[in-house]
């Protein structure tokens, strides 16, 4: 389970889940202007940032990294 406060998470090498309440604000395009108090502002910036920030684990986690690019991640 997903704490409450968290927008999403990598699980495993090949998953990534976000917040399902945060979901619906996207589709009806309140996340553009609510504002979170968080350093990305509103909850669609605050969600963009997740995926990435996440598909950095997953993308990790699954070994996909050449070893020129896990030399340059490691320094």
């Amino acid at each position: 389970d997903m704490p409450q406060n968290a927008y999403g998470q990598a699980a495993g090498p090949y998953q990534l889940y976000l917040n399902s309440h945060l979901l619906a604000s996207l589709t009806d395009g309140s996340a553009a202007t609510a504002q979170t108090g968080r350093p990305h502002g509103t909850v669609r910036r605050e969600l963009l940032a997740t995926v990435l920030h996440e598909l950095t684990h997953v993308y990790d986690r699954a070994r996909l990294w050449s070893p020129s690019e896990r030399a340059v991640c490691s320094t």
